[in-house]
Formats: C-alpha cells, structure tokens, sequence
C-alpha cells in the first residue's frame, strides 16, 4: 500500500521509457488500489490482483530487457536484474499471503 509512494520518493529511472511509462501508470494504479483496500471496498481485492499483475508484466519486461542491455553491454545489468528478479519475487509471496491469509478472508469474506 505503501509502494506508490515508496516509488515516487524513490524514482530511479529505468533507461527505458516504455518500462517507465508502465510503472508511472501503475503508481497512480496502485493510489487507487490502496484507497480501495483501506475503505475495504468490494473491488479491494479484484484490482489488488490486476496491480500485482502489472507489476509482474514490468518486472518481467524489465528483465528481458536489461537482459538485451547486458549482451549490447549495458551497465549495472547484473544489479538491475537482481533488483527486477528480487521485486518479481516479492510480489509472488504477497500474492500468495492475499490468496491464503486467514486475516484477509476475515476482512474481505466474500469479496474475495
């Protein structure tokens, strides 16, 4: 919940612009996401998910292409592809707390 502002206290550009340009929309995303999970909205949960599905899709984009930068010889590769494969992970293990948690099926029943 924290993350989107987390992001734009923290902006390090990604040297790609369409990477940057996902990850800018899905900070604003991830505002409405937040506001949706604090007032436990019926929709909390359903746009949780498309959030983390977002973050996954540039996380992934953002390997493949720091991987293309690391074979034209780009710098920071090995960094950034251990930073990308760190956060891609991340969001796997909050998603799997969100489809199992007993505290979230308490707060959000049946919108789950």
């Amino acid at each position: 919940m924290f993350r989107p502002l987390l992001t734009i206290l923290g902006y390090r550009s990604s040297g790609h612009l369409i990477v940057d340009i996902i990850r800018l929309a899905s900070t604003v995303f991830g505002i409405v996401v937040g506001v949706n999970l604090w007032s436990v909205s019926k929709l909390a949960l359903r746009l949780l998910m498309i959030d983390f599905a977002i973050s996954i899709f540039t996380r992934l984009l953002s390997i493949i292409l720091f991987g293309i930068d690391g074979t034209a010889g780009g710098h920071d590769v090995a960094f950034s592809l251990a930073g990308e494969t760190a956060s891609l992970l991340i969001s796997f293990v909050w998603i799997a707390y969100f489809l199992t948690s007993a505290r979230v099926k308490a707060t959000f029943g049946a919108n789950l």
